[in-house]
């Protein structure tokens, strides 16, 4: 990322201190192209500044109420995010590779929707699913076989499944009672609870434990257009990643704080004692990074070079804050 630099005459500036700003400001930009140099103003114009810029052709230097660090100098950007289609599996998995830091869940315009975080996951996991998610959101095919690294024998894309899982460990006739049309049925290796299933049109039907699947299966399945999955993973685990295959949406917290990349480090520092991390959007709400409490232990001092006078008291509010790399002046 580049250097920041901001030049930055007095307080009530005048024309002689904007004029110095422009040209000191300009010379950087020629000397080190690399650097972001900004050329600001302590407060508003004078009419006669106001003039000679617009008949020269000037831009009117940007406007600094302070250089006080502000969250965009020390956020994570871009930021790893989560996406409402994806399962808790997946989140699950980035949540893994990133040491279990929070991910902001974003929709397909990168707008900030929820977050989501272990101890999401740890509810889950200690408290199970509640029923009234379990048993009211759809299925979704493609987030199951990828969760539990199926093999696709049959597909049938365009049936849709019914919010409910069915684990064939019964007798045949208990089974028999409880088979229900487009509904996802879990079975070892038993050729006639398969194809029973399959006559009584489950929506999709995935066979565990590396089982190999008999051709009149696959042939049944293929007729009234079931689903046919093999996995290598026993039971119990399969049910386990299935119930991992909701939607993040499902699981996510939609209460969680956010800020700016424009706020002050030290207006978010109270938020950080009670969230790890907070997602920082523009003002369409669309993320563009995130901060860490980690982040505020390394503070980033912006950097700042002062014409046209050299007192502090007539200098930037923040100004303790930050290095003065440079002072071109002619008063003393």
């Amino acid at each position: 990322m580049p250097a920041r630099l901001y030049v930055l005459g007095h307080r009530n500036p005048d024309t002689d201190a904007i004029c110095a700003t422009i040209g000191y400001a300009t010379l950087l930009r020629l000397q080190q192209p690399t650097d972001e140099v900004v050329d600001g103003r302590l407060g508003p114009l004078r009419p006669e500044t106001v003039y000679l810029l617009e008949r020269f052709g000037f831009p009117t230097p940007v406007l600094v109420p302070n250089v006080y660090p502000r969250v965009g100098d020390v956020m994570t950007s871009p930021a790893v995010t989560a996406s409402l289609g994806e399962s808790v599996y997946e989140v699950g998995q980035k949540l893994d590779r990133l040491g279990m830091r929070p991910l902001p869940v974003i929709d397909d315009q990168g707008r900030f929707k929820g977050i989501a975080e272990a101890r999401d996951f740890a509810r889950v996991f200690f408290r199970g699913l509640d029923e009234a998610v379990t048993e009211g959101t759809d299925l979704h095919l493609d987030n199951i076989i990828r969760a539990v690294g199926g093999t696709v024998l049959v597909a049938a894309p365009d049936r849709k499944l019914r919010d409910r899982v069915m684990v064939a460990a019964m007798s045949m006739e208990s089974i028999l009672k409880r088979l229900e049309p487009d509904i996802l049925l879990v079975v070892g290796d038993r050729t006639d609870v398969q194809l029973a299933a399959i006559e009584r049109g489950v929506g999709a039907l995935i066979v565990t434990g590396d089982n190999p699947v008999a051709a009149g299966v696959i042939a049944a399945a293929i007729k009234r257009r079931v689903n046919l999955i093999t996995v290598s993973h026993h039971t119990y685990r399969t049910v386990q990643l299935i119930n991992m295959s909701i939607p993040i949406d499902q699981v996510m917290r939609t209460d969680q704080p956010f800020c700016t990349a424009e706020d002050l480090v030290e207006d978010v520092r109270s938020s950080l004692t009670t969230v790890r991390s907070l997602p920082v959007l523009d003002s369409d709400d669309r993320v563009v990074g995130v901060v860490t409490r980690s982040d505020l232990l390394h503070p980033v001092r912006r950097q700042v070079i002062l014409v046209d006078h050299n007192e502090r008291s007539q200098s930037v509010p923040g100004i303790e804050t930050a290095d003065i790399v440079g002072i071109v002046d002619h008063h003393r």
